[in-house]
């Protein structure tokens, strides 16, 4: 008998345990490929709430307070020069960050990937506190739409 298969205390095995354990660890990397795999491997609408959100959520919490610090490590090596005339990427996120602020990157927040979303909010100087509750009611919304409609298409299949 293999390790994952050994009974845990409570009787489920290992290998459900590292089936959730990594989809946290997915969703904490990347938002949808975490949604995929529970998606995948057939969880229930509770067993996606309870490993999506703690994955991303702390994915997040690990960007927002790591980005900023990395960011100000990186500007005492590398400062930024102001060029004459701006790129023309610049001109456009600029533009989208003034158009839809914090709260439309949030919202955007598993298209752009949690990433580009707060490399985008910390880029522009946002709050370390406001970035984390956007991204925390992006997160629980998405994450509750997509397990809902999982839910509705296996029941709907069943």
């Amino acid at each position: 008998m293999l390790a994952w298969e050994l009974p845990l205390d409570d009787g489920t095995s290992w290998g459900q345990t590292l089936s959730y354990a990594s989809v946290t660890l997915l969703a904490a990397v990347k938002f949808y490929v975490g949604l995929m795999a529970a998606f995948a491997q057939g969880f229930r609408f509770w067993e996606v709430l309870l490993t999506i959100c703690p994955g991303a959520l702390g994915g997040i919490w690990v960007y927002t307070y790591a980005g900023d610090a990395i960011s100000q490590g990186l500007a005492r090596f590398w400062p930024w020069k102001r060029r004459r005339q701006p790129s023309v990427r610049y001109q456009w996120l600029t533009r989208c960050w003034h158009r839809y602020g914090l709260v439309g990157v949030a919202a955007l927040m598993p298209v752009l990937s949690p990433q580009v979303s707060i490399a985008l909010a910390l880029t522009f100087r946002e709050n370390p506190r406001r970035i984390l509750f956007y991204m925390t009611v992006s997160v629980l919304v998405w994450t509750l739409l997509a397990a809902a409609l999982s839910e509705l298409i296996r029941l709907g299949l069943t």
